[in-house]
């Protein structure tokens, strides 16, 4: 990343997020990269195909478990494309309807990292600190 190589540096970023799993840090490097990278990295199909598993999962979910199939497969979804930003709103809506106040705000915290340059911004900052005011009232 330093000597300007970005291609390579997100190519090893996500290299090792598949060996080690995605820590904040690295998907935030994975999430600066992606829009300086021409052409940028096409969505895996199998990234698409776990993002439509996440959706179905939270249509059908009838009980607390079918919500964490839907959290699962958005989790290997944002393995396999860190910078994809609806991925991290998607799930945040997830960990939210299980009550999971705090890794929802920290999700949507991603998510604003992922696409700081969406016009909502205001309303999804004002969304993680009416998680994180939830989190600390429990």
């Amino acid at each position: 990343e330093k000597n300007g190589d970005y291609r390579k540096a997100f190519r090893l970023y996500l290299e090792t997020s598949a060996k080690q799993g995605l820590d904040s840090d690295i998907k935030k490097r994975v999430m600066k990269l992606y829009p300086i990278i021409d052409p940028p990295p096409a969505l895996s199909e199998e990234a698409r195909k776990r993002a439509v598993f996440g959706m179905t999962a939270v249509k059908e979910a009838k009980d607390p478990k079918g919500l964490d199939r839907a959290i699962e497969e958005y989790r290997k979804a944002i393995q396999l494309a860190p910078w994809w930003a609806d991925l991290y709103y998607n799930l945040g809506m997830v960990q939210e309807q299980r009550s999971n106040f705090r890794e929802a705000a920290e999700t949507f915290k991603l998510y604003l990292a992922a696409s700081p340059k969406d016009p909502q911004a205001q309303l999804i900052q004002n969304k993680i600190y009416e998680l994180e005011y939830k989190a600390e009232k429990r």
